[in-house]
């Protein structure tokens, strides 16, 4: 499967759902993500990790600041231009119609195929191969509607994947998912992101970070409390800060050799 590659610039963006301005969901916010990174992006429920991702998808437009593509204004950009550049998976948890699963996956070509076309040959083999990548071929004739959540969030990343873009950009990916799957897609991300993909991913697993990101970052009343190499990010101290309960860090022994965080009680 074709790897493009890309990278994202965010300068210093800010955003508010209400017409008078007077409350941000976040301000001043910058960073960068180069080709074949992972960024994962963490913080409390309402914190605007989403709105941040719609924000780079182009689905959503700051009030200031500027998002680049490879040097390129986002919104200077059609919407196919970024279809063929940006893959992005929300939250969503179901379709509303019986599609069947690799027609649901096939969507994701969409912006290869003309106005009056039909996707050929070529886009239905890159389904199949998607499908068997994500492990999840066995579900290709099946009715979306008889399928569980964990395995419909599957679905949606490998309608990303065939998108074959640069960027993926995605919303909470293992939150429905039981630890065997959330694995899965994290060996997924791993081999996407070491084939050049640049990987966005908010989450609330901070575990899930330090074992598969370059970059990290935590966002709490509209900014960063800390963002750069995971090890860094990822501490008690920071995390702690952000969700208001006593978290440790700690290093496991052999035959682990890893960092896991472990919650305490609220303050």
């Amino acid at each position: 499967m074709k790897i493009s590659r890309a990278k994202f610039d965010v300068h210093k963006i800010r955003f508010s759902y209400e017409e008078n301005r007077t409350r941000y969901i976040f301000q001043e916010i910058s960073f960068t993500v180069r080709r074949g990174e992972a960024f994962f992006l963490l913080g409390p429920n309402g914190t605007g990790k989403s709105t941040l991702l719609k924000c780079m998808a182009g689905l959503l437009s700051p009030e200031s600041g500027m998002i680049n593509l490879d040097d390129k204004n986002l919104f200077h950009l059609s919407s196919r231009e970024r279809a063929k550049r940006i893959s992005y998976v929300p939250q969503d948890r179901s379709s509303p119609f019986p599609f069947l699963v690799r027609d649901i996956v096939l969507m994701g070509r969409a912006a290869y195929v003309g106005a009056f076309s039909s996707p050929g040959k070529e886009d239905e083999q890159k389904v199949q191969q998607v499908l068997e990548q994500v492990g999840i071929a066995e579900l290709a004739d099946k009715n979306c509607k008889n399928i569980s959540g964990g395995e419909w969030q599957l679905v949606m990343i490998a309608r990303a994947m065939v998108q074959d873009t640069g960027v993926l950009l995605l919303d909470e990916p293992t939150s429905h998912l039981d630890l065997g799957n959330q694995m899965k897609v994290l060996e997924v991300i791993s081999r996407l992101s070491e084939a050049g993909t640049t990987i966005v991913i908010a989450t609330h697993f901070p575990d899930h970070a330090l074992l598969n990101s370059h970059k990290a970052a935590v966002l709490k009343g509209g900014t960063f409390l800390a963002m750069g190499n995971p090890e860094d990010v990822i501490c008690g101290e920071v995390l702690s800060r952000a969700y208001g309960i006593n978290i440790d860090v700690v290093q496991l022994e052999e035959p682990f050799f890893r960092k896991v965080c472990i919650p305490g009680i609220a303050n």
